[in-house]
């Protein structure tokens, strides 16, 4: 066999070799675009995160100082019904002792007549 009976065989090989070179370069190349993709799509996704949580804060933070204004109010209503129930409480005790006067005012006077009375019957007899 001579060399120009290689040289096909040899050229064959040549270009199984550089075909093999181009398979490896080009499945390099879709790896590193795969992680470039990848990583492109978890920025995203953790952006897109970020986004959701700072969202969700403002909303709860507005809650809460709606929550804030409406406990408030409602302390001062309460504040308000406890002065005027303390002022009402206080007044009907001075309307019943009072009244407790004078019950025993006219439990006095009637007492007193009812004396009067067995008197004047003593008196009579």
């Amino acid at each position: 066999m001579s060399i120009t009976d290689l040289l096909p065989i040899l050229e064959a090989i040549g270009s199984v070799i550089i075909a093999g070179a181009t398979c490896i370069g080009g499945y390099r190349k879709i790896v590193k675009n795969s992680k470039q993709n990848r990583d492109e799509r978890d920025a995203k996704v953790l952006q897109d995160a970020k986004e959701a949580i700072s969202f969700a804060k403002m909303e709860l933070e507005a809650k809460i100082e709606a929550d804030r204004k409406d406990l408030k109010s409602y302390k001062e209503v309460m504040e308000t019904n406890l002065i005027h129930l303390k002022e009402t409480s206080n007044s009907e005790i001075k309307n019943l002792a009072q009244n407790i006067d004078n019950l025993r005012d006219e439990l006095r006077q009637q007492y007193q007549q009812m004396v009067g009375l067995l008197g004047k019957m003593i008196d009579k007899d």
